[in-house]
């Protein structure tokens, strides 16, 4: 299918931006092709800088978000139609054993990782997208400040619609408002 090559191929660019700018970082990929025709990938990058998982270094992590997508570009239909919707959002979780220990009881709690992730915008768009590297910064900054919990992973995940329809919450997802 088309939309899932294009989605690999601008997810692979993605990639190849994170390990050109700091090759410390982990990162995997994954697609799929959803029962309804629509079609998910994922970019995952781990392995985070410890300056980065704490308040004064969010600013770092959100100019590094920037300086990926502002290399990376956007992503546009093309013949195969509909429409391409990105998502930027982070879990978090310990990066060692001696974290694990710490946040042992919270994961107890939520039965394993805690994530959030902004709504899906155009993916056309760089302003968008860079308006998702601002609110997730926001977003883990105020979990930080509320919870203590150091951002595990950050993903970025690009959904591609055959109607252009922007992407709907889960069933039984939360937000606010």
């Amino acid at each position: 299918m088309a939309a899932e090559a294009n989605i690999q191929g601008y997810l692979v660019s993605i990639i190849n931006v994170i390990s050109s700018i700091n090759p410390e970082l982990e990162v995997g990929m994954k697609s799929f092709i959803n029962v309804d025709g629509t079609v998910d990938g994922e970019v995952r990058i781990s392995n985070i800088p410890d300056e980065w998982r704490v308040q004064d270094g969010l600013p770092m992590l959100a100019e590094f978000l920037s300086s990926v997508f502002k290399v990376a570009g956007v992503m546009s239909a093309g013949p195969e139609g509909g429409g391409y919707y990105i998502s930027i959002g982070c879990r978090f979780g310990p990066k060692s054993e001696s974290e694990l220990a710490e946040l042992a009881e919270f994961y107890k709690r939520f039965r394993g990782l805690f994530q959030i992730a902004c709504y899906y915008t155009s993916a056309e768009d760089l302003s968008s997208i860079l308006n998702q590297v601002v609110g997730i910064r926001l977003m883990i900054q105020s979990l930080m400040d509320k919870r203590g919990l150091p951002p595990a992973v950050i993903f970025v995940r690009v959904t591609w619609t055959p109607d252009d329809m922007k992407p709907k919450r889960y069933e039984g997802e939360k937000g606010s408002g």
